[in-house]
């Protein structure tokens, strides 16, 4: 984009001061009593670097007031009836010390019944693993978590018996030496499966997690928490079933970044539903989703983006210096080639400079925020799906609303299936790295920047993009979860532009777009199409509805644009436009037009064949066209609703 506003950050400060915001909470908890306070937490957890405190629990769900004792009828190891009055035992391998049931070898048990302040704990020295079957359960834990995995040799299963409904909620503050940061705390591998529904409410930090790696199949599972709905350190693994998660920090994540191969989270199957506070899924590793349906809302939505005049939140980072400008001024008037005559309304044009002006050069790669603490705001991201290595989607239904970039990768991103629909308060797609798109439909309703990666390459999909920034953004920067500064904020002009505002600038040209099939359609306010470095189109069909503003292009690119093959069709300001390079190998026309939003174009070739048609949604005073039916030095005609405008010879 050209002539952005500087925005002034605060990305430290985050908005959602109360969880409860953009949330109303209801009286499920007592805001002046259960509150945790920074005192209460602050020592419990030493990987937690972003508990949100002093908010009101977020009641978005609506837990039942008992539990339901379904049915299981497999052998188990002990029969556990919980009571505040007595826990009654059949079998063995279990302890009791007031409310606090232990079980201490491997084997299947089951529990039915209500403690209101009570605790399941496993301490297990047995060879194999402990199965938990909850089976109707109410239990409420004043003082820790309502169930407790200290130790087990093998995995820990926690299985929901068919059409049972069980309550689990943990107290709102921990003792100095209690590692349970969660309602359901594992230090052990966890893996959940259900045929019932299990309720989870994490009134002092977490819902479930895991300290190893979590698995979760089959299980209608409801998750309202604090901080972190779902975590597992190592990794999280989804394959199926109903998962619903309201929480104050992020929905679904891990965090073991010390170890090769952990920290990664596999989605294959399932209903997943996350209203989340910062992140909605975040991996410090890599995102595998190759199925399952999702609504994920993060920060409050697109509608609490950074664009908002009002808020600095979604501001991450700090700004480098500001790109000279470059290239001249460009005519104005009837239709023409740009590169013929200058209309007889201008016929005392001012004289430009042949190479434009080259100001505010001594700016170049000046940071004012560079005291900035970069920190702070990776820990206060609101994106909706996040990894720092890599994010591949092959399959899976997306509707997301966030505030920051709604999915975002440090690394790559790769998609070849899906379908989604993207509302962003930042960017829609973004990849520091590799951004690939071979397959699926993308829908980007509403976006800052629509996809943004260092190199971008479309070879299937249907995408459609509006973006009140850039469209697409190849090599436009990094926001401050990454690397160096807010969105899209590295940027350079192409020829003729004037260079970005930039979190540094690049030495020489950086990035590439590369089409080669799909189909693309993109309505940007700011450059419709932008590569810093080069620009290659050899397939699929591409068209653009760029800028009605002359500080934007519908087309930018810094080094090269090679059209050779495909159909591409750019229409926009003139004020920046830039037209394809020399070296390409297929003919286009390149026209200066004036059109009105809503006019039907039409162009055919000599013969009267349509070569092109559309309707466009904005005004426009430049056309390029180019389809693999046109011939160079054949004359083609532009129709505006109907009436025709004038020929010019495809080059």
């Amino acid at each position: 984009m050209k002539n952005k506003k500087i925005l002034l950050v605060l990305a430290a400060v985050f908005l959602l001061s109360s969880c409860g915001k953009p949330w109303e909470p209801d009286d499920l908890k007592d805001p002046d009593t259960d509150t945790p306070t920074a005192s209460d937490s602050e020592t419990k957890d030493p990987e937690n670097t972003d508990h949100v405190e002093n908010v009101d629990l977020i009641s978005n769900i609506i837990f039942p007031e008992s539990f339901t004792v379904g049915t299981y009828n497999k052998d188990s190891t002990a029969i556990i009836s919980l009571s505040d009055s007595g826990i009654d035992i059949s079998g063995e391998n279990v302890s009791v010390d007031g409310n606090t049931v232990t079980v201490t070898n491997s084997g299947t048990y089951v529990f039915s019944g209500k403690l209101s302040n009570g605790q399941i704990v496993v301490d297990s020295t047995g060879a194999e693993k402990v199965t938990l079957v909850l089976n109707g359960v109410d239990i409420t834990s004043s003082t820790t978590a309502a169930v407790n995995i200290v130790q087990s040799s093998d995995k820990v299963e926690l299985k929901i018996a068919k059409d049972s409904v069980n309550i689990l909620s943990d107290a709102s503050t921990r003792s100095e030496t209690d590692e349970s940061n969660a309602t359901v705390y594992s230090q052990d591998d966890l893996e959940i499966e259900s045929e019932g529904t299990l309720y989870v409410k994490g009134n002092f930090e977490k819902g479930i997690h895991s300290k190893d790696d979590l698995e979760i199949r089959e299980s209608t599972v409801y998750v309202e928490a604090l901080d972190d709905g779902i975590r597992g350190k190592d990794s999280v693994h989804i394959e199926s079933g109903n998962i619903t998660v309201y929480c104050c920090s992020d929905g679904i994540r891990t965090n073991n970044e010390t170890d090769e191969g952990k920290g990664y989270i596999e989605i294959s199957g399932g209903k997943i539903e996350i209203n989340a506070g910062m992140d909605a899924i975040q991996a410090v590793t890599d995102i595998n989703i190759s199925g399952g349906d999702f609504i994920l809302v993060s920060g409050g939505g697109s509608i609490n983006s950074s664009s908002q005049t009002d808020s600095q939140w979604g501001n991450w980072g700090g700004f480098g210096g500001m790109g000279g400008f470059g290239g001249g001024r460009g005519d104005r008037g009837g239709m023409t080639p740009p590169d013929q005559n200058i209309p007889a309304n201008e016929t005392n044009p001012p004289e430009m400079p042949e190479n434009g002006m080259n100001g505010f050069g001594d700016m170049q790669g000046v940071d004012p925020f560079a005291s900035y603490d970069t920190t702070t705001a990776e820990s206060t991201s609101a994106k909706a799906v996040k990894a720092t290595n890599s994010i591949i989607i092959s399959g899976g239904t997306f509707t997301i609303d966030s505030s920051d970039d709604s999915i975002h990768s440090n690394g790559s991103v790769t998609i070849s299936g899906g379908t989604f629909l993207i509302n962003s308060g930042d960017d829609g797609i973004h990849s520091d790295t590799d951004l690939l798109i071979s397959d699926g439909k993308i829908t980007v309703e509403k976006s800052y920047e629509g996809i943004e990666g260092l190199d971008i390459t479309v070879s299937g999909g249907t995408i459609s993009v509006v973006a009140s920034d850039d469209g697409l953004n190849a090599a436009g920067g990094s926001d401050q979860s990454s690397m160096n500064g807010r969105p899209g904020q590295n940027g350079f002009g192409g020829k003729g532009g004037m260079g970005g505002f930039g979190g540094g600038m690049f030495e020489n040209p950086v990035g590439s777009i590369t089409i080669t099939g799909g189909t693309l359609t993109v309505n940007a306010s700011g450059d419709g199409v932008d590569s810093n470095g080069s620009l290659t189109v050899t397939g699929g069909y591409t068209v653009v509805y760029g800028p009605t503003d002359s500080g934007n292009g519908p087309l930018d690119y810094t080094s090269e644009f090679l059209m050779n093959g495909g159909t591409f069709v750019a229409m926009g300001s003139f004020g920046m436009a830039q037209d394809v390079s020399s070296g390409s190998t297929q003919a286009r026309t390149f026209v200066r037009v004036s059109g009105s939003a809503n006019s039907i174009v039409k162009i055919t070739d000599s013969k009267g064949n349509l070569i092109f048609e559309t309707t466009s949604p904005k005004s426009y005073s430049c056309i390029l066209v180019s389809t693999p039916e046109m011939v160079s030095g054949e004359e083609y005609s532009f129709y505006f609703n109907g009436e025709l405008a004038g020929s010019v010879a495809a080059k």
